[in-house]
């Protein structure tokens, strides 16, 4: 962070604040490293099971550090044996050690419905949570996994995986030279774990517990250990762990319910044996177990119940289950926790146990539908509300389509965020959700949702190229959209599939997505569509000139005709965005005038509408859009800096530099501040103040260090041996 007793407060005002002369004045306080990484799947850790994997794990750590080697630990099982469980377990063993980070992937929330694994996304979002942050649009898995390899070589980290399928996937995912520890998790039906164990890898095959750990969980339990000193209980004891299968979350619930209800062991074995005595069809003691545990519940734990099992996944937030029972959803939650039938998920989210899960989906639920449409609103509000506060007044399809109940909170709503990264960071954990959403949406004749949820989940499906998954929600949608003959929707959603084409390397499959979205902005009287057309075009025209198929026009006049529409819609952010990007398009081509005629045209569009902002009263949702314009306003100032500099006026420039410099310092934008700072270094070495020009570069230099920009730190070196001579 900035000196705050030197560094210029510019505000919200239009670069007046401070003058040309007090910059010699202003300096930045060295630029502190990024926190380590610390994803780590939740752990209960009261819990103590696995005595002999855990251990190994913990002495394969040490062996690690000692010898500075990598090692790889791969947990298979069939499915429910408890391989997330130990891994958790396991990793909280021995995080401590792992002083420059730990890395922690769950794969099953990065594949499709076909079950194909977003690798790339996968790797792009380990190297972001390693703070590398010039990836731009970089998408080719060799090139990413060459990058992490290079990023973690000779770091002391834990890797994390969970729900390996198959070769590929681990190969990707391999570090760079030691010293870590991977620890997989891997799916039942991975054939090579003979081939790895070959290549030295470490194969911890889980079964059902061992009788002596299934007891000492049970034992973990205090008054339950107490009543183990029993002869008679004990051996009751030892009759309860085979019948739960020796399966570690059933023992868990049996132990629960002895804790709970104060019931000895053979009185929860002699219900048991009754039971499967007088069942219909033949029940397993796990099965049994369960609907005991299920059968002492509450009215409103059996609906919270209910409610999860329609869920669409095993995680969810404590703000899901406020939608049904409000206030009282916190208690409720941790009464079912303590019957063990939740345990806490990946991100400080809690889980509902499988086999629970199936239990009360096989039960009658009058309330089914009711259920999934809570669930469907939760998420189509809180995804509108991630992308307000990612991308603050952007034109949304929400606005022409009849979704007030999908997009309205409801009184006691309350988002699982509360700032623009906190936002993002949702959005990317909960995008796997969202196909299943989808088909939720079409069950319960609400096929608005499926077009709504694709434009609501775009700042993190493009922005965060999480690509594959893309590709399958916007062909959805678009196949919705046609079905609803909603000419908006097919324009917005058949624009966002010719991008991720683009995207992914296939400009020539964009083409006939395009054509159809001009065809449906022709049907509309509603320009605003148009609009979205052109900005496409225009990206297209601006990427790939010569591609067949597109207009003669050139791209700034495409970006031209669609920030007019936006004009006359009195849509200011549109406005200004295109009329940022015609300005950047002529300073990059040399006309300095329309540049800054156009950057001074975005600048005011931003200052009115900051200003027109802090007028009005402060919200939630006023604070996200007026950071959104600050960013949006920072990068306008930097492109009408460098306009500036090359048309003589180095001070004025500096002040615009400066203002954008300190926005992209409070919001973490590690590449614009190298990019800035770099242009402020030239600035001082073109007036002669080659001292202060190397403290510039000095600081950029260590930014981009801390974040591992490779390209800014080549060209930081360049500039260091010019400005010495």
């Amino acid at each position: 962070m900035s000196d705050p007793q030197h560094h210029n407060r510019m505000r919200d005002n239009q670069g007046n604040a401070i003058q040309a002369r007090d910059i010699a004045h202003l300096h930045l306080a060295p630029p502190e490293p990024p926190p380590p990484p610390r994803r780590v799947p939740e752990a209960d850790l009261k819990h103590v099971n696995r005595f002999e994997e855990l251990t190994f794990v913990e002495t394969l750590a040490g062996q690690v550090l000692q010898h500075r080697k990598g090692a790889l630990a791969l947990l298979s099982g069939r499915e429910g044996i408890g391989k997330s469980a130990t891994l958790a377990e396991a990793a909280h063993r021995v995080l401590d050690r792992f002083e420059e980070g730990s890395l922690y992937v769950d794969l099953r929330r990065w594949r499709d419905q076909e079950g194909i694994l977003d690798l790339a996304g996968v790797l792009r979002s380990l190297l972001r949570d390693l703070h590398v942050h010039d990836l731009r649009e970089e998408t080719d898995v060799a090139l990413l996994r060459d990058r992490l390899r290079g990023v973690t070589g000779s770091k002391r980290l834990l890797l994390l995986l969970d729900g390996v399928a198959d070769d590929t996937e681990l190969d990707a995912l391999t570090l760079g030279a030691g010293p870590h520890l991977v620890v997989a998790a891997c799916e039942p039906g991975l054939d090579s774990l003979g081939a790895w164990v070959s290549r030295g890898a470490e194969h911890l095959p889980l079964d059902v517990f061992h009788p002596r750990d299934s007891l000492a969980l049970l034992r973990s339990f205090r008054r339950v250990g107490r009543r183990m000193t029993d002869p008679d209980e004990y051996a009751a004891a030892e009759r309860l762990v085979e019948l739960c299968g020796h399966l570690p979350g059933v023992v868990r619930m049996a132990a629960a319910q002895l804790e709970v209800q104060e019931i000895g062991v053979a009185e929860l074995v002699e219900a048991i044996d009754e039971r499967r005595r007088a069942a219909v069809r033949p029940l397993s003691g796990a099965e049994i177990v369960v609907d005991i545990v299920l059968s002492g519940v509450g009215p409103d734990e059996r609906r919270l119940l209910e409610l999860l099992s329609t869920h669409p996944g095993r995680d969810f937030s404590e703000e899901l289950a406020r939608t049904l029972l409000g206030e009282q959803a916190p208690r409720t939650l941790e009464r079912l926790s303590d019957a063990s039938l939740l345990h806490t998920g990946t991100r400080g989210d809690r889980r509902l146990v499988e086999l629970v899960r199936e239990r009360v989906r096989d039960g009658d639920n009058e309330h089914r539908s009711l259920d999934a449409a809570a669930i469907l609103r939760f998420y189509t509000v809180t995804h509108h509300l991630a992308d307000r506060a990612m991308l603050g007044e952007r034109y949304r399809l929400a606005g022409e389509l009849a979704t007030a109940e999908l997009t309205l909170p409801q009184r006691d709503y309350r988002a699982p965020f509360s700032t623009r990264g906190e936002a993002m960071e949702w959005q990317d954990a909960q995008l796997f959700h969202v196909p299943d959403l989808m088909t939720m949406a079409l069950e319960l004749g609400e096929p608005t949702a499926v077009p709504l949820l694709a434009d609501a989940v775009w700042p993190t499906c493009y922005g965060r190229r999480r690509l594959t998954l893309g590709l399958w929600i916007y062909h959805r949608a678009l196949e919705v959209s046609r079905h609803l003959r909603h000419d908006g929707a097919i324009v917005r959603c058949a624009n966002y599939l010719a991008r991720m084409y683009v995207a992914h390397g296939m400009a020539e499959r964009a083409l006939p997505l395009v054509a159809e979205a001009e065809r449906a902005a022709e049907r509309s009287d509603d320009e605003r569509h148009r609009a979205v057309l052109l900005e496409t075009l225009g990206l297209l025209k601006g990427r790939f000139p010569h591609l067949e198929g597109l207009p003669e026009e050139e791209s700034t006049e495409l970006f031209a005709r669609a920030r007019d529409i936006h004009r006359d819609a009195g849509l200011p952010r549109g406005e200004a965005v295109q009329t940022y990007q015609l300005g950047d398009q002529a300073r990059r081509s040399g006309d300095l005038t329309k540049a800054s005629r156009e950057l001074g045209r975005a600048e005011r569009i931003a200052d009115r509408r900051l200003r027109e902002l802090e007028s009005a009263e402060p919200t939630r949702e006023s604070r996200w859009i007026a950071e959104d314009w600050r960013l949006l306003r920072a990068r306008i100032r930097l492109s009408l800096a460098r306009v500036l500099a090359r048309s003589g006026q180095g001070e004025e420039a500096e002040v615009k530099a400066e203002s954008a410099l300190e926005v992209f310092i409070v919001m973490a934008e590690p590449v614009k501040q190298v990019e800035t700072a770099r242009f402020l270094a030239e600035l001082e070495h073109e007036r002669g103040a080659v001292g202060r020009a190397l403290e510039r570069l000095r600081w950029a230099g260590t930014v981009a260090g801390h974040h591992h920009l490779e390209e800014e730190a080549g060209r930081i070196e360049r500039d260091f041996a010019r400005y010495m001579t």
